[in-house]
């Protein structure tokens, strides 16, 4: 892992970190269907900064932990904002992820009346 800064912002860039990956992919795919939980989602990474609970080697969570949870929150509505896209997947393995086609067929669902809201 590197560890860096420019212009006040903090960097950490890590190699070979297949799960960072998968779960970089997965929010993407998240952000794609609902514009909205994005920009959520950026707050919440940025409150968990200013108050300092996204710093595991203090013994806090991960900062992309806010956003996974928030994923799951939103699906856990009466009325889901998100659809779950695993799923929809058809691997056998639960530990992967692969983006998937099915996000563009999920957004024009979600933009439905019918659909998720």
């Amino acid at each position: 892992m590197i560890l860096f800064s420019i212009q006040d912002f903090d960097c950490e860039l890590s190699l070979s970190n297949e799960h960072a990956y998968m779960t970089s992919l997965l929010l993407r795919d998240y952000y794609l269907l609902d514009q909205r939980v994005q920009t959520l989602a950026v707050a919440i990474r940025l409150w968990a900064s200013l108050c300092k609970v996204d710093r595991p080697a203090e013994g806090t969570l991960p900062a992309h932990s806010f956003s996974l949870l928030l994923v799951f929150f939103l699906q856990q509505e009466s009325k889901p904002v998100l659809p779950c896209l695993h799923d929809s997947l058809k691997s056998r393995n639960p530990e992967t992820y692969s983006s998937q086609s099915h996000v563009c067929k999920l957004r024009c669902k979600s933009r439905s009346n019918d659909g998720y809201h």
